[in-house]
């Protein structure tokens, strides 16, 4: 349970003297900055929060607790936390997506997904077709145009 009360003048005299780091902890003491900068007269923090790390990445921090990372080799990741994760690598060569009840990989060419529930469902989609199977089967499947089966 949250508490609502409002805070108190030494709840609020502590945060103005806390430091807050954007993104990664450095030794740098450019990466951080008074939190009483951040925020607004009313005690709100002012969005969206930018940090360009010394290793070359940039983070974008948004209300809602949303991140988007960005690096030199033009990688993108966003995180909403508690919901969901995506990457793609900046040739646009692999993806993914990370959630609660799926995880999704895209490569050159093929798509490897799970979905979570009582059984897993698993699938692999690529050019030859599509294999799909389930935690509690022995097998797996092949639905494809280029095979032929007993009919």
């Amino acid at each position: 349970m949250v508490d609502a009360s409002p805070p108190t003048k030494t709840d609020q005299s502590r945060r103005d003297h806390q430091k807050f780091a954007a993104a990664t902890p450095t030794n740098d003491p450019r990466s951080s900055a008074p939190l009483r900068s951040l925020r607004t007269e009313s005690g709100r923090v002012t969005y969206p929060l930018i940090y360009v790390s010394p290793a070359g990445s940039i983070s974008v921090i948004l209300s809602h607790a949303i991140i988007i990372e960005m690096s030199i080799d033009r990688c993108v990741r966003v995180v909403c936390h508690d919901n969901f994760a995506a990457f793609v690598n900046g040739r646009g060569t692999a993806s993914c997506i990370l959630h609660k009840k799926a995880r999704m990989l895209h490569t050159r060419d093929m798509v490897y997904t799970k979905f979570s529930s009582t059984n897993d469902r698993l699938a692999v989609i690529g050019d030859e077709g599509i294999l799909f199977s389930m935690s509690h089967l022995n097998e797996a499947y092949l639905v494809s145009s280029h095979i032929k089966g007993d009919s």
